[in-house]
């Protein structure tokens, strides 16, 4: 590497106690670093992260402890450049999974999923303080296909949805209002339950048709 004289140069000053060296070794290794985070994401086939975005982490977390890292030659410093990229892809994985998963746990489709299992109370996710406008410009829309599904319902199954997803009535107690053993309320629900998804899925499909 055509740098390298002047890199163990800076190596020396950041051994001898001079941490802004470590600075200007990580401007001399932007290309380099850049290169390694591509090949990576290449490798592990992950097309969809910005290799900008782990270049930039990368030099994030290198300063933010520059007075505590340990190497001995340009070879350690490149090394040391890997293992942090490795561990900042790991990170934004593991990011983009967790966002996965809120998004699917947050979607009507899959909550009244949970319903239909008996594992939530509601329709649709409730709004956070955190969510930005896009997010929650998603939910309303969400919001009001359920509420346009459920519209599209029997009179009956709506009201063993109303039952058990707003008044978080017991099915024995659900029988006792529609006339119906615990046994066929619970039918009911889940026959409810399944159309008002199906309903969904249909309006869903049609506003992407348009």
């Amino acid at each position: 590497m055509s740098e390298e004289p002047a890199c163990e140069l800076l190596i020396k000053r950041y051994r001898r106690g001079e941490p802004s060296a470590i600075c200007e070794l990580l401007e001399a290794h932007l290309s380099w670093i850049a290169l390694r985070v591509r090949e990576q994401l290449s490798r592990a086939r992950l097309g969809t992260i910005d290799p900008d975005d782990i270049v930039g982490d990368v030099m994030v977390q290198l300063l933010k402890d520059r007075d505590h890292w340990k190497f001995q030659s340009v070879d350690d410093f490149q090394g040391l450049l890997i293992v942090i990229g490795q561990r900042v892809i790991l990170q934004r994985l593991r990011f983009d999974l967790a966002q996965k998963r809120d998004r699917r746990r947050e979607s009507p489709l899959t909550v009244l999923g949970q319903a239909r299992r008996g594992k939530d109370s509601s329709l649709v996710a409730p709004v956070s303080e955190e969510d930005g406008p896009d997010r929650l410009a998603e939910r309303n829309e969400q919001a009001e296909r359920v509420r346009h599904a459920r519209s599209l319902l029997p009179s009956r199954e709506n009201d063993a949805l109303e039952m058990k997803l707003e008044e978080e009535l017991s099915f024995a107690q659900m029988g006792r209002q529609l006339g119906m053993s615990a046994e066929g309320a619970r039918k009911l629900y889940r026959r409810a339950a399944r159309h008002v998804r199906s309903l969904f899925r249909q309006l869903d499909d049609r506003r992407l048709l348009i």
